[in-house]
């Protein structure tokens, strides 16, 4: 509520692209995820870095076994099929990880 950009990315170096939700999500902050969601933060904005490309809020979730991040961003209309700049799905980087439960 004090004007600050929900989308608001990094705009250099390997995070390029990763946005505020982007962030809670990596790390499952579902609390804060779902402000930022309610504020108007782009479910499936990709990050653009060379190390992240493509990946979206939904993909880093899943590859950190964040399942209740996941559900809320399923919620908020996050695409499950959406790769990131290797091919990977989210579904792939559950599994690449043993993250029964986000798979």
């Amino acid at each position: 509520d004090k004007g600050a950009e929900v989308d608001r990315a990094v705009e250099k170096g390997d995070w390029k692209g990763t946005t505020p939700l982007f962030a809670a999500c990596c790390n499952g902050h579902v609390d804060l995820a779902r402000l930022l969601l309610e504020k108007g933060a782009e479910v499936n904005r990709a990050t653009s870095g060379w190390r992240t490309k493509g990946q979206t809020p939904l993909y880093i979730a899943c590859l950190n076994g964040h399942v209740d991040a996941a559900r809320l961003l399923l919620d908020n209309g996050a695409k499950v099929d959406r790769a990131e700049k290797q091919g990977a799905t989210p579904l792939f980087a559950a599994c690449q990880n043993g993250h029964v439960d986000a798979a």
